[in-house]
């Protein structure tokens, strides 16, 4: 063992480990960890783990994931997704899908579809359809036709008719007549 000792410092070494003190730090060094501290900062450093902590962050970090913390969000990273979350949003993305949360709406999408959903409508589109939905109408749109159904009428076109459905009438158009 050895220890030095100044106005300024002392350090401690062993066959273990090392530490070294000052008035602005802290640092221990062994074969499995080091650690760093300051006023502003802490650090903490293994053979699997990392970890960053400050007056306004903190990072984690591993083999498989990583995080960060602010005041204001929280960023989770692995292999196969990432997540951020906010005062206002939250937001999730893997390989298939990615979901988009906040207080207004939320929006989940993938490779065959999207789907957007609000207070006041909701829309899904897929490769071979669309179709909107409100308080007051429903609109279903496909490769070969087209509804839009309301509380007064019902309207239904394709390409070789249009039908026209309220409470008093019924309207068929074709191309003969």
């Amino acid at each position: 063992m050895c220890i030095l000792i100044t106005r300024d410092m002392c350090i401690l070494i062993t066959r273990d480990m090392c530490i070294l003190i000052t008035r602005d730090m802290c640092i221990l060094i062994t074969r499995d960890m080091c650690i760093l501290i300051t006023r502003d900062i802490c650090i903490l450093i293994t053979r699997d783990i990392c970890i960053l902590i400050t007056r306004d962050i903190c990072i984690l970090i591993t083999r498989d994931m990583c995080i960060l913390i602010t005041r204001d969000m929280c960023i989770l990273i692995t292999r196969d997704m990432c997540i951020r979350i906010t005062r206002d949003m939250c937001i999730l993305i893997t390989r298939d899908i990615c979901i988009l949360i906040t207080r207004d709406m939320c929006i989940r999408i993938t490779r065959d579809m999207c789907i957007l959903i609000t207070r006041d409508m909701c829309i899904l589109i897929t490769r071979d359809m669309c179709i909107l939905i409100t308080r007051d109408m429903c609109i279903l749109i496909t490769r070969d036709m087209c509804i839009r159904i309301t509380r007064d009428m019902c309207i239904l076109i394709t390409r070789d008719m249009c039908i026209l459905i309220t409470r008093d009438i019924c309207i068929l158009i074709t191309r003969d007549m």
